[in-house]
């Protein structure tokens, strides 16, 4: 199975978590790339594709809808999704699930399919 694992990180978080997911499915030889380095023309080279964010507003951040918007419709590959926040308490399981909510309608637009969400 041919792995990407790609994010958008603003402050280091989420390129921590992208390279530790990395490190967790080493034996699958993962390649990990920031979000501006990836040409989303390329992306029917992989068969799953791990894109993470930061809660921005309880949604993706503008980079990642961006990117997810670009995907070519009935991909092959699959998603999996995650995502990184700041948010304290409660309010956490709200913003991820907000963020989860408008990445998987985009992605159901685009007939792709999201094997998981976490955040």
């Amino acid at each position: 199975m041919k792995i990407l694992i790609t994010y958008f990180s603003q402050t280091g978080n989420t390129e921590k978590v992208a390279k530790s997911i990395g490190e967790g499915i080493s034996g699958e030889n993962p390649i990990i790339k920031a979000i501006n380095d990836v040409d989303v023309n390329s992306l029917t080279d992989y068969d799953l594709i791990f894109l993470g964010t930061p809660v921005h507003g309880n949604s993706l951040s503008k980079v990642a809808k961006k990117f997810l918007k670009a995907c070519p419709e009935n991909a092959p590959y699959k998603f999996a999704l995650f995502s990184t926040h700041g948010t304290p308490g409660t309010q956490e399981k709200t913003a991820a699930s907000g963020l989860f909510k408008s990445a998987t309608k985009i992605l159901t637009k685009s007939n792709i399919s999201a094997v998981e969400t976490f955040s």
